[in-house]
């Protein structure tokens, strides 16, 4: 769902394909430009390019990328070989599997940003899959997700990590984590439908979990947050996975049970998964819902 692109600065030489990219970058469209090179020197590379265009709109091209760069960059740093160029390098990520495409006008085996409205496989990405609800298919879509992100928001109101299927979606997360920076996961339940919040020892059994079955990474921080219905009567029900970024709905739950169970993963718009990241805040000052207790395991 979401994927990485190594786009060509040396082919944007007009500011239409500036617009295409302005629709089709982002998260909730789930491609991102791979900083190839790194972000400010992409970014430095397509402004000089397109200067030379008779036609430009020097105000619209700084709007369209100051865009990309808030919204349009993947945080992966690539390992690339320095003997080699651009071209090659972009060769051996997409033979490696690190990126879906590449969109240069340099070579005929690429795909030239002259012509990406029309249809290609490499290009179409799909918002909405359909998986078995197994360890690897889940981890399919979740870590790409992940592996961009420094704050993890597990939203579900019945997510028990006393259970083995929700351990194991909490698992895949800590896995996928960068090691560049510090990663935050915090799971957020309803406090009277996870039935392990009722135990005595709940926050001593939870830690026990991570300690035995959630690898135990220097830099990612879990923390489970309880939270309760407020005097409108409005509940946590609906099941997403967001970040800071964008994020996904996953409307049976993330309990991985394996077997022919299947699950239906949406991408949200920007708009949404800003507005159900804002409604959980990790510090407990919710408009929208009581916080009940905040445990960190």
């Amino acid at each position: 769902m979401i994927f990485d692109y190594a786009i060509d600065p040396g082919s944007m030489s007009a500011q239409s394909y500036l617009r295409f990219l302005y629709d089709n970058i982002g998260f909730e469209n789930g491609r991102l430009i791979l900083g190839l090179p790194e972000m400010s020197i992409w970014v430095s590379e397509v402004k000089e390019n397109i200067s030379t265009d008779p036609q430009v709109n020097r105000k619209e091209m700084e709007i369209l990328l100051n865009h990309l760069v808030k919204q349009g960059f993947s945080k992966i740093i690539p390992n690339i070989d320095d003997r080699k160029d651009w071209y090659n390098n972009a060769r051996d990520l997409l033979m490696s599997g690190k990126i879906r495409g590449i969109i240069s006008d340099h070579d005929t085996d690429f795909i030239s940003p002259a012509v990406l409205s029309r249809v290609y496989p490499e290009w179409n990405v799909p918002r909405d899959v359909y998986i078995k609800r197994s360890y690897s298919e889940f981890f399919s879509v979740i870590a790409p997700i992940v592996r961009h992100a420094k704050r993890i928001k597990i939203i579900d109101p019945y997510f028990d990590i006393m259970e083995e299927r929700f351990y194991k979606f909490l698992r895949i997360c800590s896995d996928s984590a960068s090691n560049s920076w510090q990663t935050n996961i915090e799971v957020h339940i309803d406090h009277r439908s996870c039935r392990s919040y009722a135990r005595v020892d709940f926050e001593k059994d939870w830690r026990e979990i991570r300690e035995k079955e959630i690898s135990r990474r220097p830099n990612v921080n879990i923390q489970i947050l309880a939270w309760s219905e407020m005097s409108n009567g409005l509940r946590i029900h609906d099941r997403y996975l967001v970040t800071e970024n964008g994020g996904i709905r996953i409307p049976r739950g993330t309990d991985i049970v394996g077997g022919s169970d299947y699950a239906d993963i949406s991408l949200l718009s920007n708009t949404m998964a800003v507005q159900i990241y804002s409604n959980y805040p990790s510090n407990g000052n919710s408009t929208q819902l009581r916080l009940i207790s905040s445990h960190r395991i």
